[in-house]
């Protein structure tokens, strides 16, 4: 991923707004080291079960979402899917952290906030996408 690029992600995370949930303390801060490139890209997603919102990042969503539908009792359902980088995700599990919406782990409270700035950011990272690879993020929707 070039510097270009990359810049353009950071400044649509900066710019989706998240507002701080209410009554919430405010964790310690935490987060992981990724050890996987920075420099190549990643989907970031957000998978909803239960009233909590995974955050995380892989090369291929749809491969990932049938690991999780062979280990997990609960269904879920995908509600953000966007380019970015492992750098992005510790990103914005800090600025989901920090609104004191972290649940535990990978793992973040989801509410009306979450999911106004999850599809904020979801539009905001696709529009940084080159014209012409806009398709490889279009939701087809159930009939």
């Amino acid at each position: 991923m070039n510097a270009t690029t990359r810049r353009a992600l950071h400044h649509a995370l900066d710019q989706a707004k998240l507002s701080q949930r209410p009554g919430s303390r405010l964790p310690k801060h935490g987060g992981h080291t990724a050890s996987k490139s920075d420099d190549k890209l990643f989907q970031l997603y957000g998978i909803v079960s239960a009233g909590f919102v995974k955050i995380g990042v892989t090369r291929d969503v749809y491969t990932r979402l049938r690991q999780y539908e062979t280990h997990s009792p609960v269904g879920f359902d995908l509600v953000f899917r966007a380019p970015g980088t492992y750098e992005l995700e510790g990103a914005l599990h800090r600025k989901l952290r920090s609104a004191g919406y972290h649940y535990k782990g990978e793992w973040f409270f989801f509410d009306r906030a979450v999911r106004s700035y999850l599809a904020d950011l979801e539009r905001l990272l696709i529009d940084a996408v080159p014209t012409e690879d806009r398709w490889l993020y279009h939701r087809v929707e159930a009939a």
